[in-house]
């Protein structure tokens, strides 16, 4: 048998591994065969078997999808949730979105920086990129965002949509920008690491009184 303090602790635990240290981990990993290697074996015959699928129809689909995710449509899209979270009295909430799509914006500005890896070019794509690819910014912000909001809905009856809708979401926009020939898998899987490390981190310092809360509410549970 566990102590008490363990066992009541053991939620907030677990979910320390699944947002910090597997990411990181995973980023680590990824980082080094980037470095090192100039990314993953299956990088290039990936992009390759995906491309096998295209049409201009899915073309349409997919550029859609990308720009929705974009520099010019997610920051605007972001603004308009922090308002509506503003208005309706969610300041912190507001605050928190800001802060997660905004600075997985800056740490993916900074990686591309180190790394200068030049993106993939095996096809002209319909929605050609010219900066550096490690790690994907659609990817990278776009997690962010969704992993937020499904963090502030996980304590409502929401919680299950909206982790059903920002899976769907994130997987998209990963999918689209390895269909568009623009990222390697490993970019895509780089930036989803980092996002989650980053968005765990702010949620953890915003809202560090609201986890201490859900502790001491597990540990008077556990006693009783």
């Amino acid at each position: 048998m566990l102590p008490k303090s363990i066992t009541s602790r053991l939620p907030m635990l677990l979910l320390f591994l699944l947002l910090i240290l597997i990411p990181l981990a995973v980023f680590a990993k990824t980082a080094q065969e980037v470095w090192a290697e100039g990314g993953f074996g299956i990088d290039a015959p990936t992009l390759l078997f995906i491309h096998r699928f295209a049409t201009p129809a899915l073309d349409h689909v997919m550029v859609f999808i990308t720009t929705v995710a974009g520099f010019y449509s997610l920051p605007f899209i972001t603004l308009a949730v922090c308002a509506l979270f503003w208005v309706r009295h969610h300041r912190r909430w507001a605050v928190f979105l800001l802060l997660a799509v905004a600075g997985s914006g800056v740490l993916m500005l900074t990686i591309k920086s180190l790394f200068r890896r030049i993106r993939p070019h095996l096809w002209v794509s319909p929605a050609p990129e010219t900066d550096f690819g490690f790690p994907s910014g659609h990817s990278i912000t776009s997690i962010s965002f969704f992993l937020a909001l499904v963090m502030l809905a996980w304590p409502t009856r929401y919680r299950w949509p909206a982790l059903i809708l920002g899976s769907l979401g994130t997987l998209l926009v990963g999918l689209s920008r390895l269909y568009l020939g623009v990222h390697y898998p490993s970019d895509v899987i780089a930036a989803w690491a980092v996002g989650v490390v980053w968005t765990a981190v702010a949620f953890r310092v915003l809202f560090r009184h609201h986890l201490l809360r859900q502790v001491e509410q597990l540990s008077d549970a556990e006693r009783v």
